[in-house]
């Protein structure tokens, strides 16, 4: 694209979305994103430059990801992966987006192994979840299979599942109860079929169990 064009367009692909979409011309043209409209002062009607624009563009990307990014970070922690996605989700490019998660990497600010082993202690200790549900919410948060492993093994040893989830089955259990119904809300909660129903077993044993005391 050529000379000057007007710009026909600044459309928002989706509700709530920080990208958006430029078209010049009536012809799409590039994704940007939010923060770089507004730093461009860009605006349906105006007549632009598309080379010195996209410049103009490329050179601000950099520094706008980096303060998307920390913005990001004081909402909460997130993953490298997590983060890359969401830069790239608001309209930065892929390399930029990549090129900043590294940054903050490096300058310890994204740190999967911290994010891993705090919330893996979160789903253990504080919610009594087992190693595969805290396993598939770790993979959900892009944590790699290697670190989310390493922090749940720390926190929940393989040896040591079968009394936490006969830890868990006590609270869990309803009146009426069968063992098939409480092992399957503790299979969801990720403990393993057979831990499940061997704590479920026993759980509603005891529960069943007459009460002998003082006779």
């Amino acid at each position: 694209m050529t000379g000057w064009c007007a710009v026909t367009g600044v459309r928002c692909p989706r509700r709530g979305s920080r990208r958006r979409i430029i078209f010049l011309d009536e012809c799409e043209w590039r994704t940007l994103s939010a923060d770089l409209i507004t730093e461009l002062g860009l605006q349906q009607g105006d007549l632009v430059d598309p080379d010195a624009l996209s410049a103009r563009a490329d050179d601000l990307a950099p520094r706008l990801a980096r303060e998307r990014a920390l913005r990001l970070l004081a909402a909460r922690e997130r993953s490298a992966h997590e983060l890359q996605e969401r830069l790239v989700d608001d309209g930065f490019e892929v390399t930029i987006a990549a090129q900043t998660v590294d940054a903050l990497q490096r300058a310890a600010l994204v740190d999967d192994s911290r994010l891993a082993e705090a919330h893996a202690r979160t789903l253990v200790v504080h919610r009594g979840l087992g190693r595969n549900r805290v396993l598939r919410e770790l993979a959900r948060r892009g944590v790699d299979e290697s670190l989310a492993r390493q922090a749940v093994e720390a926190l929940a040893p393989a040896d040591d599942e079968i009394m936490r989830a006969r830890s868990a089955a006590p609270r869990i259990a309803r009146e009426g109860d069968t063992v098939q119904r409480l092992a399957c809300r503790l299979v969801r909660r990720g403990f393993a079929p057979a831990e499940a129903f061997r704590a479920a077993e026993t759980t509603l044993g005891e529960a069943s169990r007459p009460d002998t005391e003082g006779a």
